[in-house]
This record gives C-alpha cells, structure tokens and sequence, in this order.
C-alpha cells in the first residue's frame, strides 16, 4: 500500500455524451435548406414589390406624359389658331382700305367734273352717283369692321349654306356706278336655289375681290357668272370679255401659296397690282376652293369648291 509509483492502478471506463442538435446533419441541411428557401422568397417578394414600384411609376409617367402631350398639342393648336386668325385680321384690314377705295376713286373722279357740271341745270345725277358710292363705301366697311369684331368668335367663321346667286347680287350693288361708268354689263346665271357649303363672310370678300377686277379691268364688256360641274368639283365661273390678264398675273394665280404671296405679287405686272387678287387667293386658301384662272377672249376665273 502506499502511493508510490510501483504502487498504481489504472481503470479505464466508455462515457457517451450526446451532441448538440445544432450539430446534427439533418438539422444543418434543414437549416441551409429554410435559409434558402427564405432566402429565394425574399428576393422574389423583393422583386414583385420592385415591379410593382416601377409599374405604378411607369403609370405615373404615363399620365403625366399624355397630359404634358395634350398640353402641348392644345399650345400648338392654339397658337395655328392665333396665327390664323392674325393672319385674316392682316388681310382684313387690306380688305377694307382695297373695299372702300372702289367707291372712293370714282367720287375722286367725279368731283374733277364738279365745276364743269355745276355750270350746267344736270347735276343731279352727279349728286346721286357721289350719294350712292358714299354709300357703298359706309356699307363696305361696315360690313368689313362688323366681321373684325366677331371674328375672335368661332361662330364668325362656322361653315354654312351660301346662297350664290343672293351673295352675287348684294356684291354687284357695291359697283353699280363703276358698272355704269365702264358701260359693262353683268348676267348672273345661276339657279336661285344654288348653294355652297362656305364660310359667308369669307367668301364674300372672296367673290368681291374678284367682281372688283373684272368690272374695273372691262370696258363695254360683259361679265357672265354661272356654274359647271366637273371631275375637280363644283366651280363658280366668273368670265369677263376685257383685255384678259395678263400671263404672268395668270401664273401666279394659279401657282399654290406656300408663302406669302405678296412678295411674288411684286414681280408681276402692275396693270392688276393691288390688294385685291392677294386677298381672294389668301381667302380660297383658307376656304380650300382652288383658284383657277384662264385666258380666252377675255378672263376666266373659276372658284372651284372641293370638299
């Protein structure tokens, strides 16, 4: 007995410890397997909320892109419209110095015969003509400032049936004098129910311009008006038996506007100069009747409606 080294036993015994469950295959691979699975759906869930985002931004940026669209689409229309209406109150105000010069020149011409006939008992009729082209003066401009004033108006240009014969005959009116003066003679051979789907006012300066050149460029001729049908459309002829047009006005009657025609105007000759074809050519543009005009044993205007 005793403790020294002879003196040992060595006893040798098994113990079991069970591991943590933490450390068990199954539970590993359960683990990673959850961790992905949770992982996966995460990111899809992220993904779905990400489209949904920038779906609803796309939608967002939609809208505002059409309204920025409808906004600027408004702005343009609006502005054509301005332009527009700027560019027939510039015309309009050439319409009514070209109008009232009619009447105006021939009471200039009138009162340089004053004294002479003065001297003589007939002077009545002097007095009546410088009556009644007073008279077409006041009537064109105040035709021509009343639409001015309700043009802004959408009403003021809206499309109606025109009765032409009814129109022609008021037109006429305005030169009675020069009619007389010239000894030119015009028929209006029209039905008496004719009409035309036009803007009135518009095509009234129209066809003003127009009888204003074939009265003042015709002497003891005959101005015939009537109507013919064809492939092109409806046309209203206006046809003088005068000296004609001359080719260079003819072509650029009939030459599209695709800018501002005076410029043109200017190269042409001056036996027609004046504000008058200017305006009736501007004026067919925007009522979309085609101008045509031709030369045969005098001129021959067509006013050719093609809607």
């Amino acid at each position: 007995m005793g403790f020294d080294i002879n003196n040992t036993q060595i006893e040798v015994f098994n113990s079991i410890f069970s591991t943590h469950w933490i450390e068990s295959v199954p539970n590993n691979l359960l683990i990673i397997f959850v961790t992905v699975v949770v992982t996966v759906i995460g990111v899809e869930l992220y993904d779905k909320y990400l489209k949904y985002q920038n779906s609803k931004l796309e939608s967002i940026f939609n809208i505002r892109t059409g309204e920025l669209l409808y906004a600027v689409k408004a702005l343009q229309n609006s502005e054509q419209k301005l332009a527009k209406q700027i560019h027939i109150q510039s015309r309009l105000a050439s319409s009514i110095s070209h109008d009232v010069n009619t009447p105006l020149r021939f009471i200039k011409k009138m009162f340089g015969k004053t004294v002479e006939v003065l001297k003589n008992e007939d002077s009545v009729e002097l007095t009546e003509s410088i009556d009644s082209s007073l008279s077409a003066a006041m009537k064109a401009l105040e035709h021509l400032t009343a639409y001015i004033r309700t043009q802004a108006r959408e009403s003021a240009i809206k499309v109606e049936d025109v009765n032409l014969k009814a129109l022609l005959s008021h037109k006429i009116s305005f030169f009675e004098n020069d009619i007389r003066q010239n000894k030119t003679s015009i028929v209006i051979d029209l039905p008496d129910e004719l009409c035309v789907r036009s803007r009135p006012k518009l095509l009234s300066i129209v066809l003003h311009h127009i009888l204003d050149n074939a009265i003042n460029h015709s002497r003891q001729a005959e101005i015939r008006v009537f109507c013919e049908t064809d492939h092109a459309g409806f046309h209203l002829v206006i046809a003088d038996s005068g000296a004609g047009m001359p080719p260079d006005v003819v072509a650029w009657a009939n030459t599209y506007v695709k800018r501002d025609p005076l410029q043109d105007f200017q190269k042409i000759s001056e036996k027609y100069a004046g504000s008058g074809l200017i305006i009736a050519k501007e004026m067919c543009v925007i009522l979309n009747i085609r101008l045509f005009v031709e030369v045969h044993n005098g001129t021959i205007v067509h006013l050719i409606f093609q809607d």
